[in-house]
């Protein structure tokens, strides 16, 4: 009985600073006013995200220019890559250079776990500079 409390009261495995989930722009476009930019969540082996979601600060230096729609990547069926597209409306997509991704909510193996552990373990990579937990 108390292997059976202990195993209850350990939290789930997070990404860590060691094993971050590693976040990359992919792809950028316009569709009528939004200016669409799709990026792709990779999870390391062992860690094992359903949902990170949450929305993009745009900039153009160091001037934010627009807020992104929120969106989530989903990871289904274990999968270790997700990808997902934000649409910020009426942003300057030709001179956008900058992006922030601000967590909203993470969910681990079927639960939700803290936005600030969970932005911690997501390495920004090239034109995103930050991420941070809303």
């Amino acid at each position: 009985m108390l292997g059976l409390v202990a195993a209850l009261a350990m939290p789930a495995p997070t990404a860590h600073a060691d094993t971050p989930l590693a976040l990359k722009l992919t792809d950028t476009g316009q569709r009528d006013y939004y200016c669409t930019a799709t990026f792709k969540l990779d999870a390391p082996e062992g860690v094992a995200f359903q949902d990170v979601n949450g929305f993009f600060y745009v900039f153009v230096g160091d001037e934010q220019v627009g807020r992104s729609k929120g969106a989530s990547f989903r990871f289904d069926d274990g999968q270790r890559t997700a990808s997902a597209t934000f649409e910020t409306p009426n942003a300057p997509c030709g001179e956008v250079d900058g992006y922030v991704f601000v967590v909203g909510a993470c969910m681990q193996e079927g639960s939700f776990i803290d936005r600030n552990e969970c932005a911690a373990g997501i390495r920004a990579d090239g034109p995103v500079t930050e991420v941070r937990a809303r």
